[in-house]
């Protein structure tokens, strides 16, 4: 999970968590925090259903880690990262359950929209805007999503 610096991102990120761990909340919200791993304690949230990292620096390994330790995400907003296609097929590999994905600006192509079409049917709510997903993976998700 990488260290921990003490700058007010990261300082913030452990406070919403400690907040949510002692509250038992289903959503939790880190956006723009600068994160660029995933802070201690996230895995420690077995209520969570709902989670927002958008604009921070999460890759391919924190979208594989949250992708393994909250099997429950309902919800999940990492846009505005550099997940790539690797992070974006271990979510669609490991979150069957996800109803929302917003992956905007993330590095994807053709490889991990295809992923997303194949192994995510319950989704209701998709965003891979500003990717570069071409035709075939527009298709592929136009044809396993229609929704």
């Amino acid at each position: 999970m990488g260290t921990e610096p003490d700058h007010p991102g990261w300082i913030e990120a452990r406070r919403r968590i400690a907040q949510a761990r002692d509250e038992e909340t289903t959503s939790l919200d880190l956006a723009k925090l600068s994160l660029d791993a995933l802070p201690a304690g996230l895995s420690d949230l077995p209520n969570l259903t709902s989670l927002d990292l958008s604009g921070n620096k999460i890759g391919e390994a924190e979208a594989r880690a949250i992708a393994k330790r909250l099997p429950n995400l309902t919800s999940l907003n990492l846009s505005s990262n550099r997940i790539g296609d690797a992070g974006a097929r271990a979510i669609a590999e490991r979150l069957p359950i996800l109803t929302s994905l917003n992956l905007g600006l993330n590095d994807i192509g053709e490889a991990g929209a295809r992923a997303i079409a194949e192994r995510l049917p319950n989704l209701t709510s998709l965003n891979l805007g500003l990717n570069d997903i071409g035709e075939a993976g527009a298709r592929a998700i136009a044809e396993r999503l229609p929704n």
